[in-house]
């Protein structure tokens, strides 16, 4: 009993023993491979290729930077990710930005989940706060386990810099499980989520089972996210067959020793574990005990000593074992997981044993290895590059002859695809012979091609980056955002610029001492904004004052700025030109301030003299002379007239090239403007018997804004040269639509001649200033050749151009286009006027027209002081004014003008020349102003200033108006009218006042005054006038009812207009302004019958009132015709030339043929012309002629 006891109590102790040093070995196992698996997260192979890779791969940098990469920056980002995969065994790479999207991949299934948002994931957040990790999950993309690494990606190579993304490589859950199911044979061993979940395990059974019971609401949140779309059975993991918790445990009847080692993963959930189950049965089956036991009863005292010394043994051995076998698997796997291809060199023997890795890297089979190069050192030699083998061989022999302690190269080997791989080669003498020689030398190799690459990658771009720096003409540099500007870094360039090499600034002198102390403020402005640029001084080393221009802008990270980027150029040249630029500007102004200066004292001196020699000339024209002596005036008058047109073109010009023509921008009548170009021209076309014609759309819009004067003056210029050149036949002047849009109107003019024409050499320089066609024109024609210029200039300042169309001996065609503006209210149409028909003042004008004489009668009377210093002037100026019957009292200068106003303040009105020794005309009037008495006297400024603000400088000193020397004398007499008497005076009528004891007989809706004045005070030609008119417009109105039925808007116009002419001859306002406004509606859709309806109460009621007048065959009988003179009859064939082309200047001369010769035949004409009846006044002229004999 003794003896079996003992064998049962010896058969258990062994088997303790035993189960002991099985489970010691268990967790020994279980301790070292945690060990291992954390290291996954800092020190293993795959973690560091993909820290490498992160920190120094521009492409990947590049695609997370960029806010929406192009489909060519995701694909070169893949090449690296794949690579990676490769390297590290990973399924699947992939990178973040720092939003959590997957914004570059590479999977070997092609299923990259680009776009895809895993910001929720622990290994993000852990790598975006600079951390590497290793986490387990269910993929939200393929639903199955997979194990994840990531590491994060810096802005820069250093980890001091911002993280701007993470790189992830995800390894396949199954990978694992093999891994597992390969340690330490039959042993069961899983790995635990923090949640106690199986994420990998070496059998299937206990997956995705966890080591307690959860509950629905237990499992939820981040757990329940770690597993995605898992379909658990009843929606939490079903529990481990056991607990995982005891040292031992019982699963399907047998007997499992059970090790639990934690370890760190950086997942913020808590630590992973690694649970490894032993088979305690297998250990020592139960036979073994049954025999041992029997055994044992036999030999129990024979071998109790010697069994027991033998556990021991045992016991060591295995754990010897253990050991040796866990070292070899450790160093297989490292070799492994580090991509580290072995090498045994058996230097005696010459053969070379390499792993399955070392033939990986190079793509080769052992067989084909063997096969091609054979197993000894000469098969390595034959890999290696030419150029690295003798380097190589030269570190070998150097650590064979124990002169270094290792050998380690770098060189270039060719793998089976013919590319040549950068590889780490490390190896060491393992032993030696008794002479010292080496036998035996071990190594390894890694493929350290991508480092090398990435390496050379930098390199590259370093010395690109600061080729680049070099080559920029200026200072680059990053600085901090202070008010110092701290330099980080600053290229050399800076020395060049300021004096002081980069390095005194990256030791920390300031940069802004060198800012020059007027610009600190400007210097400021860099700060606080996203982006800058400035322009300042700087003082460098040698005291030399440089302007510099500084651009940069904030690098902004969390919203905090942390540097400055920007570059520096030296602009000291470009300032020293601007310098002179400004110079030369300034000098230019100044020249032609004093070419305008000394223009206008040209001006001034010469348009002096001519104001004397043009008025003298006119003063004396109404005296009587012989033909021969008129003739002499006459020339006299034009030669200075000539004179003055090309003094004010050169002025002009002036003007023009200096900048200070201005257009104005007032409203004109287009037609209006026409008929005062055609007046200006008339005269020179009759006498070179051209007929003036005129071509305007009856449609085209009258009123127009812009500035009438100039416009004139360059239609005017193109009629005077077309005169100039036609000696017969016509003159045409044309005006149409071009375009109108809003408030704007495109318009062309032309001018038509039949002259000489112009050759397309002569076209060519047409438009240069003081050129001509020919030398000869000049000596021919006249001119300065400053006309044409002068208009191209005014024309391109209306936003025009003028161009000419010409052929020699064809005449020519000019044409120009002005834009204008068009007033805000309905188009009316103008008169239409055709260019087959001679061109006439419009009707209205002609009735308007106001004469010299009629200007002198309106002044008769009043007494004007005129202030001038020059004696001529002074003469001229009494003479015209005397002329009109004005009382003239004078004054030498402004001193002596202001002396006469305060003794005897009794004057209509001053004449003021500008320029006066004493006291010049503007310190005069502002004097003058001074005293309230004086502040409403008309005071006109009389000048021969071409300055081109003069007009404003006279108004601001307070005069009413001026005129210009030399003077125009209708211009001067209505000038003088507007002011001095202060009269309005309508179209058709120049009012006056009657003279006494003239009886004005009252006719309904007649205003006799104006009436009588029309005729100038001529009560019986008044009377005669009244009632032609009550004759003629019997039936006016029947007819506007009858054309208007017709719907003849073109015939109710020429009714209305005719009408309105013939109203204002009478003085007859009402049936005028009521016929006028019939006119204007004619060209719109307005309903005309209140119009004619108004039209007749007011014409009804006048014609009813003139019925007691006289019939027109009742005239009275008029007196013999008296004998003319010579001169009288020399006007009286001009007069003819007049009516004949129906020319209203007629007025004006059958004034002075009347005041001459009271016949009753001049009578007779003079009625007629009043009237507008030229054709009629022409045929009585003829009578007349025909009785003068």
């Amino acid at each position: 009993m003794l003896a079996v006891g003992a064998a049962v109590a010896l058969g258990n102790y062994y088997r303790l023993q035993v189960e002991d040093v099985y489970q010691a070995s268990i967790e020994m196992q279980t301790q070292e491979y945690a060990a291992d698996l954390q290291q996954w997260k800092s020190d293993g192979f795959a973690i560091g290729a993909l820290s490498i890779l992160g920190r120094h791969n521009p492409s990947l940098k590049r695609v997370i930077l960029e806010r929406e990469p192009s489909a060519e920056l995701m694909a070169q980002a893949a090449i690296p990710l794949k690579t990676l995969s490769m390297v590290v065994g990973a399924n699947h790479a992939f990178v973040l930005n720092r939003d959590g999207v997957v914004v570059a991949a590479h999977d070997h299934q092609g299923q990259a989940p680009l776009g895809l948002n895993v910001a929720f994931r622990p290994y993000f957040k852990v790598a975006l706060n600079g951390g590497s990790s290793v986490y387990g999950a269910i993929s939200v993309t393929t639903g199955t386990r997979m194990f994840y690494m990531a590491v994060p990606v810096y802005e820069s190579r250093t980890r001091q810099d911002q993280v701007i993304g993470v790189l992830v490589a995800r390894f396949d859950g199954k990978m694992l499980d093999t891994s597992l199911s390969k340690q330490y044979g039959d042993d069961l061993k899983m790995i635990l989520s923090p949640s106690g979940v199986v994420l990998a395990a070496s059998t299937p059974d206990f997956l995705l089972k966890a080591d307690r019971a959860w509950s629905l609401r237990e499992f939820g949140g981040e757990i329940r996210r770690q597993f995605g779309d898992y379909p658990f059975a009843h929606g939490v993991p079903e529990r481990l067959p056991f607990d995982a918790h005891q040292p031992q445990v019982k699963l399907d009847g047998r007997r499992y020793s059970l090790s639990r080692v934690d370890f760190d993963w950086n997942d913020p959930s808590g630590p992973w574990t690694l649970v490894t189950l032993g088979d305690l049965d297998t250990v020592l089956p139960a036979e073994q005990v049954l025999l041992i036991k029997g055994l044992s009863a036999v030999v129990f005292l024979l071998l109790l000593w010697g069994g027991l010394r033998r556990l021991a043994d045992a016991r060591r051995h295995k754990a010897d074992v253990a050991r040796i076998e866990q070292s070899e698997r450790r160093l297989d796997m490292a070799l492994q997981s580090g991509a580290l291809g072995l090498w045994d060199w058996n230097v005696s023997l010459g053969i070379v044993i390499n792993n399955d890795v070392w033939l990986r890297i190079l793509g080769y089979s052992k067989e084909e290895l063997d096969q091609t190069f054979g197993n000894g050192l000469d098969r390595w030699a034959c890999l290696v590059h030419p150029q690295d083998h003798e380097p190589v061989m030269a570190r070998l022999r150097a650590h064979l002859n124990n002169e270094v302690e290792e050998y380690r190269a770098e060189y270039r080997m060719r793998s089976k695809s013919g590319r040549w791989l950068w590889v780490l080669d490390i190896g060491r003498v393992m032993q030696r012979d008794a002479d010292g020689t080496p036998t035996r030398v071990t190594g390894v190799l890694q493929d350290i091609t991508q480092a090398v690459e990435v390496q050379q990658a930098i390199v590259d771009s370093q010395t690109k980056l600061q080729s680049m720096i070099a080559n920029i003409p200026g200072v680059v540099f990053r600085s901090l955002p202070d008010t110092s500007r701290t330099m980080v870094f600053v290229s050399d360039a800076i020395e060049g610029l300021s004096g002081f090499a980069a390095a005194h600034f990256l030791a920390g002198h300031s940069y802004r001492d060198l800012v020059h102390p007027d610009d600190l403020e400007i210097f400021a402005g860099c700060l606080g904004s996203a982006s800058y640029m400035l322009e300042y001084r700087i003082i460098t080393a040698s005291q030399e004052v440089r302007w510099v221009y500084d651009k940069g802008q904030t690098i902004v990270v969390d919203g905090v700025p942390q540097y400055l980027d920007g570059v520096i150029f030296d602009i000291s040249e470009r300032k020293a030109v601007e310098a002179q630029v400004q110079q030369s500007r300034r000098d230019a102004e100044l020249a032609t301030q004093a070419k305008s200066e000394f223009l206008d004292s040209m001006s001034h001196e010469i348009r002096t003299p001519l104001n004397a020699i043009i008025g003298m000339a006119h003063l004396v024209q109404d005296m009587p002379l012989e033909r021969v002596q008129r003739d002499y005036i006459e020339k006299i008058d034009r030669a200075a007239r000539n004179l003055v047109g090309t003094i004010n073109g050169v002025l002009d010009l002036s003007k023009i090239e200096a900048g200070k023509l201005s257009m104005e921008q007032v409203c004109f009548e287009l037609r209006e403007l026409v008929d005062d170009v055609l007046l200006l021209v008339r005269q020179r076309a009759e006498e070179q018997a051209l007929q003036l014609r005129l071509d305007i759309p009856a449609l085209l819009p009258r009123s127009y804004v812009g500035d009438p004067l100039r416009l004139a003056q360059v239609l005017t210029n193109l009629v005077d040269n077309s005169i100039k050149f036609t000696e017969a036949g016509h003159v045409c002047i044309g005006v149409c639509l071009v375009r109108q849009w809003n408030d704007k109107a495109l318009l062309c003019f032309s001018v038509t001649d039949t002259g000489v024409g112009i050759s397309d050499e002569q076209q060519a320089r047409l438009f240069n200033a003081f050129v001509q066609a020919d030398l000869s024109i000049s000596r021919r024609y006249g001119g300065s050749g400053l006309g044409l210029t002068i208009s191209k200039k005014i024309v391109q300042m209306m936003q025009g151009d003028i161009w000419v169309h010409s052929k020699p001996g064809q005449g020519a065609v000019f044409k120009f286009t002005v834009q204008l503006n068009v007033p805000q209210q309905r188009p009316q149409a103008l008169p239409a006027a055709s260019c087959s028909a001679p061109a006439t003042p419009s009707v209205a004008g002609a009735a308007g027209l106001c004469t010299v004489n009629d200007y002198a009668r309106l002044l008769a009377g009043t007494r004007v002081l005129v202030v001038e210093d020059n004696r001529l002037n002074q003469d001229v100026l009494q003479g015209l004014l005397q002329r009109a019957g004005v009382q003239v009292v004078l004054a030498a200068n402004g001193a002596e003008a202001l002396q006469r106003l305060l003794e005897d303040g009794r004057f209509d009105g001053v004449l003021m020349d500008c320029q006066m020794p004493v006291m010049d005309g503007y310190g005069t009037t502002r004097k003058i102003r001074g005293y309230p008495h004086l502040r409403s006297l008309p005071i006109i400024a009389v000048t021969a200033s071409s300055q081109a603000d003069i007009q404003g400088r006279v108004l601001a000193a307070g005069m009413s108006d001026l005129v210009r020397k030399p003077l125009e004398v209708t211009a001067f007499y209505r000038t003088l009218v507007r002011w001095i008497k202060h009269l309005e005076l309508p179209p058709g009528a120049i009012a006056a006042d009657p003279p006494s004891g003239v009886s004005t007989p009252g006719y309904e809706g007649i205003d006799s005054a104006l009436g009588l004045a029309v005729v100038n005070q001529d009560l019986a030609l008044h009377q005669k006038l009244l009632a032609d008119f009550r004759d003629d417009q019997q039936q006016v109105i029947e007819r506007l009812w009858l054309a208007h039925a017709a719907e003849d808007l073109q015939a109710i116009g020429f009714l209305a207009h005719s009408l309105q002419g013939a109203a204002g001859n009478i003085g007859a306002t009402a049936v005028r302004q009521a016929a006028r406004q019939l006119e204007e509606q004619c060209a719109g859709q307005t309903d005309l019958v209140p119009l004619i309806r108004q039209l007749a109460q007011c014409l009804e009621p006048l014609l009813a009132g003139l019925v007691c007048l006289p019939t027109a065959g009742a005239e009275p009988p008029v007196r013999d015709n008296e004998a003319l003179g010579s001169e009288q009859l020399l006007k009286l064939e001009r007069l003819a030339k007049l009516l004949h082309n129906h020319n209203a200047q007629a007025l004006a001369l059958i004034d002075e043929l009347c005041e001459q010769n009271r016949s009753g035949a001049l009578r007779a004409i003079q009625e007629r012309i009043y009237r507008l009846e030229f054709q009629q006044a022409y045929a009585l002229l003829v009578d007349l002629r025909a009785a003068q004999g």
